[in-house]
């Protein structure tokens, strides 16, 4: 079941809507109940991974504490002292519409949506813990990251035939972004997101099945390759081309720019830390950029994707109350209406708007409500997320929020680094490098979109954020 709730997690739209990411809530619950009555009942015990997990554990209480105290009333004599602008805005509000009351106030400026990140929340806790309990094993490992690898598969047929077919639909539903793949996903940097996750995991399982020792003998090379043939290598190899294709499909530029840097970047990292398969990861990371950027990227239009790295316009596609509303996607041409890049001018008022709630934020979810304060008059677009994961996280969560998901990222990817150097299990070193990877692309990623704003993507990253405490206990015993 819980392999299931991630595989279903990015089919309702990335669960960016109340209904979908409402089930993960209830779902996510749900296993974490069996799992505790098993557990009292004496049929459960805690793997060693779980416990060494305690630091994120604890970090992630933390940040579900924190931003419960983000909606908890107080006096707005203390809340002036915590967050001046937020007293100020909610003591205005509160004289206007009722005069002469005196009131409590919240940190939060949006207590509904703080509401609702804190369900989601628990949530992504839940998951993290399952992860950890349940995936016990090399088997149950393995099976992880094949659910992960099956769901960045079905995304990318998904979405390349409904682009290829001209069909251009999500379900039932009209896509509002034609001629570019989103899978069931609204935006198509989501999807990239998504995909760059599974295609760095699936990366991983890639690096676990290298042979660590080379014969030069031609019977033994043709018997190599007779295995590889016949071995799931060759099916994950395909499986990994075709999310490939895909993600060059989406014309995401940081997208695509994430994953190839990250594959860089990790590939260098992992031929200095893994020594005992230096020479099998040269020729896997040398062919993963020639087939996959020089002959796919070519065939599937990787030459779109660095025209968008060179131009970039802003479609204002509709209208809300005659207010341009900014679709999300990025179009280049002629034929379209060329506005100027409005990004940069968002991320300057964030900086004024960072300044004045830097100490709590001004509540997890309240940037679309909080931002048009500071919206510049040159802005005519409307804006529900900064597009800049560090920037939103910054301005709701203030220093200590910013603080705590540093940690919670940086951290397993210390782990990661450890177990590639330290361990020398062909499954627990493929896997580490995957998850170096992923977290790699998504810091990478952040710096210009907004995909942990997403559920499916924000619970998918969570449980590649559980994976090295696995591996770094993870038994070498072929049985698990």
């Amino acid at each position: 079941m819980l392999l299931a709730l991630i595989f279903f997690l990015p089919l309702p739209f990335g669960s960016n809507i109340p209904s979908a990411w409402s089930v993960m809530v209830v779902w996510a619950c749900a296993l974490f109940m069996i799992w505790a009555i098993r557990w009292a009942s004496g049929h459960a015990d805690i793997p060693d991974g779980y416990i060494r997990a305690w630091p994120m554990h604890l970090c992630l209480l933390l940040w579900l504490f924190w931003i419960f105290m983000q909606v908890v009333p107080m006096p707005l004599s203390m809340l002036s002292i915590l967050s001046p602008h937020a007293a100020a805005i909610q003591a205005e509000g509160m004289s206007i519409l009722k005069p002469g009351m005196v009131i409590d106030g919240t940190i939060s400026l949006s207590v509904d949506s703080t509401y609702a990140a804190i369900y989601k929340t628990i949530a992504y806790l839940f998951i993290f813990q399952l992860v950890l309990l349940l995936i016990r094993n090399r088997q149950h490992l393995k099976m992880l990251v094949w659910t992960l690898v099956l769901g960045g598969l079905f995304q990318a047929v998904y979405g390349s035939l409904m682009t290829l077919s001209g069909t251009e639909m999500i379900f039932f539903y009209e896509k509002k972004s034609t001629g570019v793949v989103t899978g069931t996903f609204i935006n198509r940097n989501h999807l990239a997101g998504y995909l760059v996750m599974c295609l760095s995991l699936g990366i991983g399982l890639m690096v676990s099945m290298l042979e660590r020792k080379h014969n030069p003998s031609w019977r033994s090379w043709i018997r190599g390759w007779l295995r590889v043939l016949m071995s799931e290598k060759l099916k994950l190899r395909l499986f990994l081309v075709i999310m490939v294709i895909a993600l060059v499909m989406t014309r995401s530029r940081m997208g695509n720019v994430s994953f190839f840097a990250a594959m860089l970047i990790v590939g260098i990292a992992g031929l200095l830390l893994i020594h005992h398969a230096r020479r099998s990861m040269m020729v896997l990371i040398t062919s993963l950029i020639v087939i996959d950027i020089v002959v796919v990227g070519a065939w599937f239009g990787v030459d779109q994707v660095m025209d968008r790295l060179d131009k970039t316009f802003v479609q204002s596609s509709s209208e809300q109350g005659g207010t341009h509303v900014l679709d999300t996607d990025i179009q280049i041409g002629s034929e379209t209406t060329a506005l100027v890049e409005e990004r940069g001018k968002v991320y300057r008022d964030t900086r004024q708007y960072f300044n004045d709630y830097w100490v709590t934020g001004s509540g997890l979810g309240s940037f679309r409500y909080v931002y048009p304060i500071y919206r510049s008059g040159d802005i005519q677009s409307y804006y529900e997320h900064a597009h800049r994961d560090y920037y939103e996280f910054a301005v709701e969560t203030g220093v200590p929020g910013i603080v705590m998901l540093a940690f919670m990222m940086l951290y397993p990817l210390a782990i990661s680094v450890s177990v590639m150097r330290h361990r020398r299990d062909p499954l627990a070193v493929g896997i580490a490098f995957g998850v170096f990877m992923s977290i790699t692309a998504m810091l990478i990623h952040a710096s210009v979109d907004f995909n942990l704003q997403i559920p499916a993507n924000a619970a998918t990253f969570i449980v590649i954020l559980s994976i090295p405490f696995i591996v770094k206990t993870l038994s070498s015993k072929k049985r698990g």
